[in-house]
């Protein structure tokens, strides 16, 4: 890949997002993306969203700025419970999330993707509970971020059916979207693709584009897993024929996978190329 060659394997290169750790950033990752034409999706840990200031961020956004490169950001989630029945738990993942918004206001990401669940597994009922108690924040996230310009997306996590995450978008009512996260629904999902495209599909605002095995979520180049991408993308356009084109995430290596991902990705790929 290089600077020159900005469309790969009969897919633009510029019409997809890259995960870009911030601790990459800072070490010089985000020259290669600008070089390259690579738009970032910027992932934030909790100490670095306490930590920044806004205008700590200001050199990373003009330089997009001036190359013409939007960004997304991914919030904080290790170490933080969105609906922890711990009322301070709660209250930490408040302030990540308003931490996070801040920086947003000099990046201007076109959307926020936030995890919809906890990275473990919980039944119907905890998860029911959990978004319960999670919506108050969910809703507050959301409403800001969309007075800022942007959305929140939720993600699936180790969600088992899309029945325990749509109750929590539904409540939203609009004010948030659906990231699709292909490689965890392969790994902790327990129903067809079918299934989660068909209940959530219609909220689907973003996905997730990454691979693995099926044993653990490793975040593999697309095609060097089991995943079915093509089994997956023809779901959805089945259950929703008017799909409008997601906001799409390449969450693998920036160094190592993202051409042979747009590559596998070129033949089953199923919205406009231009």
């Amino acid at each position: 890949m290089n600077s020159s060659s900005p469309t790969l394997p009969g897919l633009p290169l510029d019409r997809f997002f890259v995960k870009l750790p911030y601790s990459r950033l800072i070490k010089g990752a985000l020259e290669l993306f600008v070089q390259r034409g690579m738009r970032p999706e910027i992932c934030f840990d909790a100490a670095q969203a306490e930590q920044l200031e806004p205008s700590d961020l200001r050199p990373a956004a003009e330089a997009l700025a001036k190359r013409g490169l939007p960004c997304t950001v991914h919030a904080p989630f290790l170490g933080l419970n969105f609906g922890s029945q711990d009322e301070r738990e709660r209250s930490r993942a408040r302030t990540a999330l308003e931490r996070t918004l801040r920086l947003c206001e000099t990046l201007r990401p076109v959307c926020v993707v936030v995890h919809g669940g906890q990275p473990e597994y919980m039944t119907d009922a905890q998860y029911a509970a959990w978004n319960e108690r999670a919506l108050p924040l969910m809703d507050w996230t959301a409403r800001t971020a969309r007075d800022q310009g942007t959305r929140i997306m939720l993600e699936n996590i180790c969600h088992e059916r899309p029945g325990q995450l749509a109750p929590l978008l539904e409540a939203l009512d609009g004010k948030a979207g659906w990231c699709l996260d292909a490689g965890h629904m392969h790994v902790f999902g327990r129903t067809p693709p079918e299934d989660w495209v068909r209940r959530l599909g219609a909220r689907l605002g973003q996905m997730h584009l990454h691979d693995n095995d099926g044993t653990a979520d490793q975040h593999k180049g697309v095609g060097q897993g089991r995943i079915d991408f093509a089994r997956l993308f023809d779901a959805l356009l089945r259950s929703h024929p008017d799909t409008p084109r997601p906001v799409v995430t390449l969450e693998v290596n920036f160094e190592r996978d993202v051409e042979t991902s747009l590559k596998t990705l070129g033949p089953v790929w199923p919205w406009d190329r231009g």
